[in-house]
């Protein structure tokens, strides 16, 4: 994304402002573990010796680490916490914070251990540090409409540095609807024209509110943005952020468990058996359950099984599909590619358009099998009496396989 240097005059009581919410938002930088960074080297080099130049140098640039913007919060514990997005801590372990003030000091704060994720809905959040933060944001409690002034703020990148940002808009599409990326019954998109630029991801979205200490609450957290139209920028509402909170950051066991149950019955339904005869639909219909499967490929199952499939992938996979893992590693982490070819190899193993998989025992996590890893979950088709095994352990208060 392109970055342009805008220079406007503020007047005293704005600037004011400005520096009371900058002490609320901050730069966030993912720390990898060694195992992730040396993973990432190797495949840099396996592609490198396979003529992907340009592949080699999206892994060797990721491990470097990327950058994003988020955003402090009291915890329900009365704990400091960071919101961001999935995009932004993805692969982490821990995340590296920058508070800059209007002088252009940096105070870091290190060791910000990522608590909970939620890939579909771009989120993750990381507990901060007791003591290292003064300032924080609250949601707010009305649900924006079309046409209210809001502001994006957060650091996008300039000279690949980033560099403060609180930019004014208003709401286009209170309720906008991107089934592409999420299904609309989980969550919808607050569509808005507050400039976003690359680095913004994990930022707030903003509207003043008097009675707020920083003077602003927070509706969303900025997602994306439409590359091909001006000013039309998505963020995640507040709603979906507190019920991510509620649902994985905070959840005791009988929620997490719950949603071991949620993620064994849509990788079930991917796996399903189905019939369309028209190849537009069709292939239609294939992306959306791989995409859905790379969800629940973990980061161990990518490191320790993946660097084969997808250059395998790369050689050998239909066009479609080689489209969709190299997307996949070119939008975010390259390891995301990696996850996607995985999930295209299990597609083909179980073939939902020729079998019929279901699950062998329910998805009750009572009625699976304990193992050392996790639990075990089998699909099972009758006719060809095969089986096909998973095992499933909790990551970041999500599940994967």
């Amino acid at each position: 994304m392109k970055n342009k240097i805008i220079c406007l005059l503020f007047s005293l009581s704005v600037t004011v402002a400005f520096a009371d919410i900058r002490n609320a938002v901050c730069i966030v930088r993912p720390n990898y573990s060694e195992k992730t960074i040396a993973f990432m080297e190797d495949t840099s080099d396996q592609l490198k010796t396979a003529g992907y130049s340009d592949l080699a140098d999206l892994f060797k640039d990721a491990k470097e680490g990327v950058f994003g913007s988020g955003f402090f919060i009291k915890g329900q514990n009365k704990k400091d916490y960071v919101l961001t997005n999935y995009h932004v801590a993805a692969y982490a372990t821990s995340l590296t914070l920058e508070i800059e003030n209007t002088n252009g000091e940096t105070t870091k704060i290190e060791n910000c251990k990522v608590i909970a994720v939620d890939e579909e809905l771009d989120l993750a959040i990381a507990e901060v540090p007791s003591g290292k933060v003064d300032s924080y944001l609250t949601f707010a409690s009305k649900t924006p409409v079309d046409g209210i002034d809001v502001w994006s703020a957060g650091y996008p990148g300039l000279a690949g540095k980033p560099m403060w940002q609180l930019g004014k808009g208003t709401v286009t599409n209170a309720r906008a609807r991107l089934p592409d990326d999420i299904d609309p019954k989980i969550s919808t998109f607050i569509q808005h024209s507050a400039p976003i630029d690359s680095g913004n991801s994990g930022g707030p979205l903003l509207v003043k509110a008097a009675n707020a200490p920083s003077g602003y609450e927070i509706i969303g957290i900025n997602s994306a943005k439409a590359i091909f139209r001006q000013a039309t920028n998505f963020a995640i509402p507040a709603s979906t952020i507190t019920n991510f909170m509620d649902e994985r950051a905070f959840a005791g066991n009988k929620k997490i468990e719950r949603n071991l149950t949620a993620s064994l019955n849509v990788f079930a339904e991917s796996c399903k058996h189905f019939k369309i005869d028209k190849e537009s639909d069709k292939n239609k219909e294939i992306v959306k359950r791989i995409r859905k499967l790379a969800i629940y490929i973990s980061e161990d199952y990518a490191i320790r099984n993946g660097l084969d499939v997808y250059m395998k992938a790369l050689r050998k996979a239909p066009k479609l599909f080689r489209n969709e893992i190299l997307a996949a590693s070119i939008f975010g982490n390259p390891i995301n590619g990696i996850r996607t070819a995985l999930a295209y190899d299990i597609y083909t193993t179980i073939d939902p358009e020729e079998n019929t998989y279901l699950p062998d025992t329910g998805t009750d996590i009572n009625s699976l099998k304990k193992t050392d890893n996790g639990y075990e979950f089998v699909l099972y088709d009758e006719v060809q009496k095969s089986k096909f095994f998973t095992v499933w352990k909790k990551s970041y208060n999500s599940w994967q396989m």
